[in-house]
């Protein structure tokens, strides 16, 4: 891939570029500063087709090689000065107290907020190719939008309530109810409610009691056997993906597995072909830079649960690695 040029605009050379190029008077320079753009653009769409790109290399190729700080590099004094400057900068703006910050613990940037609703909020005075309110010549063009994050609170599952109009005829009683909308579903716990239910439980550690507290607490109840039909329902239908799970992972090039005790109420106390205990084995599978994690809890141990594991094996393979401790029943 062709490394792009490093050209620096300040903002008014830029708002000036934007000026010559819609007025049609271009100089020489200002077409190699064209060039060096469509060059950065082919570079980064280039970067992106390709899946081995890596973003660090993308952006050496575009920015250059990050040279040293200038607080790592000047002395003492020359930090100490820079430093009350920008406390003094950030001092409106921050409620923290900088000093106790720890290093590498700064706010996040907007994009770390993936799963954030995202709300457009158009500039109504101005539209793009109108003439700019601050100079003569200028026009406005689209530009980076500002960014301003704000958090809500809320239950983890909220609930929505539907209201739907009635209306009766007062001589015949005939009772007309209006359509339920589309966007309402046809399931009273829809795709999102089924996934954040066992993503709490089983993701996240938090018990079915403690979140029923919490959503009768905040308006929204919902029992703790709800959630557990919830979460057998969500269970059975992600059956398929556990068993392909389970496929890939038996061809790993290396697997870990262990165990450990648990208990099932259900199990306390019953004897099956002469064993009462029950385990957990967790399965680590790696292939290639992909890692597959697998849980079965039952009356086998590791070793068992590792040759169910593979038999499902293709047999051309050699067997895997397998990173245990030396308990006889970790092997298959």
């Amino acid at each position: 891939m062709k490394k792009s040029r490093q050209i620096d605009l300040t903002p008014d050379e830029l708002e000036g570029l934007m000026h010559r190029l819609d007025a049609g008077t271009l100089t020489a320079e200002d077409h190699e500063i064209l060039k060096a753009i469509i060059e950065a653009f082919l570079t980064l769409n280039q970067a992106v087709r390709d899946k081995d790109g890596k973003i660090n290399k993308l952006l050496r190729m575009i920015f250059g090689v990050k040279t040293e700080k200038a607080d790592k590099v000047l002395p003492s004094e020359s930090k100490s000065e820079a430093g009350t400057e920008k406390d003094g900068e950030k001092a409106e703006d921050s409620w923290e107290d900088a000093d106790d910050k720890p290093k590498g613990h700064g706010r996040n940037g907007t994009s770390a907020y993936a799963g954030a609703e995202k709300v457009t909020v158009p500039y109504t005075e101005l539209k793009p190719g109108d003439d700019c309110p601050e100079c003569p010549n200028g026009k406005v063009y689209p530009w980076t939008p500002g960014t301003v994050v704000r958090f809500t609170g809320g239950t983890p599952i909220q609930a929505k309530v539907w209201e739907l109009e009635k209306l009766r005829c007062n001589l015949c009683g005939e009772i007309f109810t209006a359509e339920l909308p589309e966007e309402a579903g046809t399931e009273k716990y829809d795709e999102t409610a089924c996934a954040m239910v066992p993503l709490l439980r089983y993701g996240s550690g938090m018990p079915l009691n403690r979140l029923e507290q919490l959503q009768e607490s905040m308006g929204n109840p919902l029992p703790a056997s709800t959630q557990w039909d919830i979460a057998e329902k969500t269970a059975n239908r992600i059956y398929p993906v556990y068993y392909e799970l389970m496929r890939q992972a038996a061809h790993g090039d290396i697997i870990h597995n262990d165990d450990t005790t648990i208990k099932i109420l259900e199990l306390l106390n019953k004897e099956e072909d002469g064993r009462k205990g029950t385990f957990t084995t967790g399965i680590l599978s790696v292939m290639d830079d992909r890692k597959i994690v697998l849980f079965r809890t039952g009356r086998q141990h590791a070793g068992e649960n590792m040759t169910d594991l593979l038999n499902l094996r293709h047999g051309e393979l050699g067997p895997p690695i397998q990173m245990c401790d030396g308990l006889s029943r970790n092997t298959s």
